[in-house]
């Protein structure tokens, strides 16, 4: 699973669940559920291969029920489309079929993205011979009704895992898709229509690196101000790609000390780019032939920080690239733009542009993080943590006391937080203010139900 964070609410897919909780207070706002947890398994497919993640665009959520496995999703996953605010349903597509007799089996995997008024996903058709094929479907996001499927490309399977799973990329009217499948294309977001389509060889066996791959290591292609940045199938070249027309325009080796070290998957700001493998290495956008930093230090740099840092990362998540745009620093200590990197003992905020460990987190939780603000969550196997400066919280939910004094939530949330840190005078004024905004909701039925379901909260809460 993998956090997303829309205003005051994290939500987060536990594949068989939706959950909507409130980020500063982790108070449950809905829970919409799609499937029995025993149906994420089925048959010998027991392992997640992509990651659960929830688009939100206005008042639509967006999210894939079940896991990716080696042919198929479980229990025939679909795209689910929820009302933001309450869970409520609003439609889901399955896949299969819906482009005629070749998309048969067909299913969604990777991270679906709204724009347009459409919602986009990569999806994957594995036939019983384990031919594979890749395509991007377009859904209406009021109704979920197709607008277009784009048929990319095939090649044959692997018997005893399947070939990466990628997700898609969008930016100014395009689509771009990097399968491991074998093709690289940009697409008109409108209509799907092939703006460019770049064939790759793919390797004919299953490398040992690909064979260990855990699901946040989807794949992705990286849009940058000098072309499409993507690893080959095969993964022994890293191609820079014209935007315009796909033609090649510079390839790199990954398997030299100096060079990309067979990266996962690959991230990218304005000005870099970062390898994620066994290492982390950073690249200008003017020079991606060689690594501005490596972390661990190459071990020739011989001081006491180069023996630190040269630990092996045991990355236990996808890494987090947190924007320069980030006003606040999501934890002590890091920069304004760093990247966030999970590993067995906690995490590392990295400076991006010189790649010095600026801070340690050394806390229980693995999973995947997501820092925004002044908060650090994590979604881990079957938990959802989250970090952050209790006076930044209790200014936090001050502020918004202050903002809508006639909305109880902020209140409570405030009082629920000074009983989770037992600071018991805290809790005293926001409950005196908790019964004033309950006081005022009015005289409406609707009213007078959630002054009458909040008033009982309010009370458990003074009681417990």
């Amino acid at each position: 699973a993998a956090p997303t964070v829309a205003g005051e609410t994290v939500y987060i897919n536990e594949g068989h669940t939706v959950l909507a909780l409130n980020r500063l207070t982790g108070r449950q706002a809905w829970a919409y559920t799609d499937m029995a947890r025993v149906d994420l398994v089925e048959g010998d497919e027991d392992a997640a291969l992509d990651l659960s993640i929830v688009a939100v665009d206005g008042d639509s959520l967006v999210t894939l029920t079940g896991h990716a496995g080696q042919t198929s999703r479980s229990n025939q996953g679909r795209v689910i489309c929820l009302d933001v605010a309450s869970g409520r349903f609003r439609w889901a597509a399955n896949l299969s079929g819906l482009g005629g007799e070749d998309t048969e089996a067909l299913y969604p995997h990777g991270a679906p993205v709204i724009a347009e008024g459409m919602v986009y996903v990569a999806a994957r058709r594995v036939s019983p011979q384990l031919l594979t094929s890749a395509y991007v479907v377009a859904l209406d996001l009021a109704d979920g009704r197709v607008r277009w499927v784009q048929y990319l490309t095939s090649s044959g399977g692997l018997r005893h895992s399947p070939r990466p799973y990628c997700t898609i990329a969008y930016k100014d009217g395009s689509v771009y898709v990097s399968s491991a499948v074998g093709a690289t294309a940009r697409l008109d977001a409108g209509t799907g229509q092939v703006r460019w389509l770049r064939r790759t060889n793919v390797p004919l066996s299953q490398s040992m690196l690909d064979q260990g791959r855990r699901p946040w290591e989807m794949t992705a292609p990286v849009i940058t101000d000098r072309g499409v940045i993507s690893v080959q199938p095969d993964q022994r070249r890293v191609l820079l790609l014209d935007l315009e027309t796909g033609d090649q325009l510079e390839s790199y080796p990954v398997n030299t000390s100096e060079s990309w070290n067979s990266p996962r998957y690959v991230l990218a700001d304005d000005h870099r780019v970062y390898a994620i493998g066994s290492e982390i290495r950073a690249f200008t956008l003017e020079a991606l032939d060689h690594p501005l930093w490596r972390l661990p230090i190459a071990p020739k740099q011989d001081s006491p920080e180069a023996a630190e840092a040269a630990e092996p990362l045991e990355l236990r998540g996808r890494v987090q690239l947190v924007s320069s745009a980030l006003k606040d620093a999501a934890v002590p200590g890091a920069a304004a733009s760093a990247l966030i990197v999970p590993n067995a003992d906690g995490f590392q905020v990295v400076d991006s542009e010189t790649g010095h460990v600026t801070h340690k987190l050394s806390v229980d939780s693995i999973g995947n993080p997501l820092a925004i603000d002044s908060q650090l969550i994590v979604a881990g196997g079957n938990r959802l943590d989250s970090y952050m400066s209790f006076n930044r919280a209790e200014r936090m939910l001050r502020e918004r006391m202050s903002q809508a004094p006639n909305d109880p939530e902020p209140a409570l949330s405030l009082l629920r937080l000074g009983i989770r840190v037992r600071n018991f005078a805290l809790t005293m004024v926001p409950a005196g203010l908790a019964s004033n905004a309950i006081n005022s909701l009015g005289s409406q039925p609707d009213s007078v139900k959630k002054a009458d379901q909040t008033r009982a909260e309010l009370f458990a809460l003074l009681l417990d």
